[in-house]
């Protein structure tokens, strides 16, 4: 089924997330591949399609706006691969002469414009626009910029909240579902000029949440009275976190209460707010017949399953019916079985945990948990979704040695 894949890439404390379209062009939307998040650079690369002389391309990169923590490593992406267009908000920095030298991704994002201007490459400086538009990259996938509506130029020396203010915002639509990307735009953005112009714009099924959980998307500091209403209109039904380790308190205790409250969440349910220093890379799929699925990285590549050094499985009791789904309210008990441990592995330790993607009546019903954790090889739960739910199970042994890693689907059908 045709489908859209975006993956919010763990970059540390910056900004990234990789889009295949349907027709499988790539979109990177802002990048951070310094320092210790220079790996995820390498995952891009293998994951970008390449020429006839193997070398990876790109066709769109997305720079919401010129901030380090979101064109960090610009320089060596353009090393790296053939990148055929560009969209940026247009903005230009001050930068003192005896300060140029601390802006190197700066420089480099400004040179690689100009070859790809140089090139015959596309360079597009999006404005504020309700129509929507494809931008030559798939004619199924719609693009809606919401910010900036005007572009500051290097002399007017813009501050950074003056940046903030004018961030490039873009909201993708496909197969009914959308996803919006809201940069580091601040609330003044947003309750200035995004809610009172496009407010038919601003429902979306995923928030990628401003600035690394700032509390600047709600409010100048905690103690200002906090500005809700672009979050009431989105009611999303996930919001993701790009976050790392910092000095600056992001994400803010009060802005991720507020998240917490304003998506989607179903009982006592906060696990549809996802961080990628906690899941790493988070990978969702947006479906043409309007269904989507989303797990951490880490899931979909246990789904064939690594058995490092012995061999495991789950055994459900009961077992699913004779279609291999289960019905709702059936309480299972799944237990761990692993052969051929070494003794000096033993004990073994067990991590569970479940990744809900509900279906039909629970189609808003994504949410991520840790189930148990512990020495005990038998974790117990109920099906109370219709959809498919992963039960992703690590086995590490003694000092944390890695045993075995693997997900056990189970499938639950609406009944009506």
């Amino acid at each position: 089924m045709a489908h859209v894949e975006v993956e919010f890439l763990d970059v540390g404390q910056g900004d990234s997330t990789l889009i295949k379209l349907p027709n499988g062009k790539m979109v990177l939307i802002d990048c951070h591949f310094n320092g210790p998040s220079e790996s995820v650079l390498d995952h891009v690369l293998e994951r970008l399609p390449k020429d006839e002389n193997c070398t990876p391309y790109l066709d769109c990169l997305v720079i919401t706006h010129p901030h380090e923590d979101h064109i960090g490593g610009i320089g060596k992406l353009g090393q790296k691969a053939k990148i055929k267009s560009i969209w940026e908000s247009g903005h230009r920095l001050y930068i003192p002469r005896d300060k140029q030298d601390e802006y190197t991704d700066y420089y480099d994002m400004l040179d690689l414009i100009r070859r790809i201007k140089r090139q015959g490459g596309t360079v597009k400086v999006l404005r504020a626009n309700r129509r929507g538009f494809t931008g030559g990259l798939d004619d199924r996938v719609q693009w809606y910029c919401l910010s900036p509506s005007r572009a500051y130029a290097e002399q007017e020396r813009p501050s950074e909240d003056q940046i903030h203010e004018q961030c490039l915002v873009l909201k993708l639509e496909f197969g009914g579902n959308s996803i919006m990307f809201t940069g580091d735009s601040s609330w003044r953005a947003w309750s200035e000029a995004i809610v009172p112009s496009y407010s038919e714009l601003i429902p979306t099924t995923f928030l990628h949440v401003s600035h690394h959980g700032s509390i600047s998307f709600f409010a100048d500091s905690e103690d200002s009275e906090s500005y809700i209403d672009h979050l009431r209109m989105m009611e999303p039904d996930i919001s993701i976190v790009s976050v790392g380790l910092n000095n600056y308190g992001h994400p803010h205790a009060k802005a991720m209460e507020l998240y917490r409250k304003w998506t989607h969440h179903y009982a006592r349910s906060k696990g549809q707010v996802m961080r990628t220093d906690e899941l790493g890379h988070i990978v969702t799929w947006l479906y043409e017949d309007g269904t989507y699925e989303i797990m951490p990285r880490y899931h979909m590549e246990a789904l064939s399953g690594r058995f490092i050094l012995a061999r495991a499985k789950v055994r459900p009791e009961p077992g699913p019916d004779a279609d291999g789904t289960y019905r709702r309210g059936v309480d299972i008990t799944f237990n761990l079985e692993v052969s051929r441990v070494p003794d000096f592995l033993r004990p073994l330790k067990v991590r569970w945990e479940v990744q809900n993607n509900g279906v039909g009546r629970d189609h808003r019903i994504h949410d991520w948990y840790l189930g148990k954790l512990g020495f005990d090889t038998v974790y117990q739960n109920r099906t109370a979704f219709h959809g498919r739910h992963n039960l992703y199970v690590k086995v590490t042994g003694k000092n944390g040695a890695p045993v075995a890693e693997f997900v056990h689907i189970v499938r639950v059908r609406d009944e009506g």
